[in-house]
């Protein structure tokens, strides 16, 4: 993919704790209460790579973000499995100059740590914080933000993992080795980069442009293969 990639592994403690948000998949008959994913007897379930873009630039609310903020999926290659993403382009940049803005990706690890822990109780345009009253959580500005000074990307994988999907018809869907999860996500990043409906060509960022791989915890151990992979297969 040519991409100019740097890698940075952060070896922290493990937070712990995971956000999911139900509206995806009750659109599609699914329905998650308490955390607990419950799926019909008899569905079927299509998903592909897809786009969205998120307005969080709402007057009056915590949600008030001047910037690009797009989410969707990337298929890996796996029947319909695929990898949940969320994008910030970086503050009060404009659509069209993102692509001169590195990206940093960031991974959560586990493993099996939900990417959004990062997003919502790190380094993330807004903050989950502590109950308030009967309020199930507060959403506040984090003030010392990574989007202040590049775009940032947030995906929870390997397949299963947080928002991601795994499709429990394909045979050996779960990654077993650190070879499989760089596959995997490599694929996803072909669809995100090359496909029309995955996001970068939307905004013209394309595999020449810098990605900088961020991993906590278990993923000081996710960021070197996939780099590793990205490198064997640019070469």
């Amino acid at each position: 993919m040519g991409v100019k990639l740097v890698i940075f592994t952060l070896m922290l403690g493990l937070i712990g704790a995971m956000f999911t948000s139900p509206d995806e998949w009750l659109e599609k008959g699914f329905n998650i209460r308490d955390g607990i994913f419950e799926e019909p007897s008899d569905y079927n379930l299509k998903i592909e790579t897809k786009c969205n873009e998120v307005n969080l630039s709402k007057s009056g609310s915590p949600y008030n973000y001047n910037g690009t903020v797009l989410s969707g999926y990337l298929k890996v290659g796996k029947g319909n499995s695929a990898l949940t993403f969320i994008f910030y382009g970086k503050e009060n940049v404009a659509k069209d100059k993102l692509k001169t803005i590195p990206t940093v990706l960031w991974l959560n690890g586990g493993p099996g740590s939900s990417s959004q822990l990062g997003n919502l109780m790190e380094l993330g345009p807004f903050w989950l914080v502590k109950p308030n009253g009967f309020k199930p959580y507060d959403v506040v500005r984090n003030n010392f933000t990574w989007t202040k000074d590049y775009n940032i990307l947030f995906v929870d994988q390997p397949v299963g993992t947080g928002l991601s999907y795994a499709d429990p018809t394909f045979p050996n869907v779960y990654v077993k080795n650190m070879t499989d999860l760089a596959t995997d996500f490599y694929n996803a990043l072909k669809e995100l980069y090359q496909n029309p409906s995955g996001c970068f060509s939307k905004i013209n960022i394309k595999g020449s442009d810098p990605l900088i791989i961020f991993g906590e915890s278990y993923a000081g151990k996710y960021a070197p293969a996939i780099g590793l992979k990205i490198l064997t297969e640019a070469k």
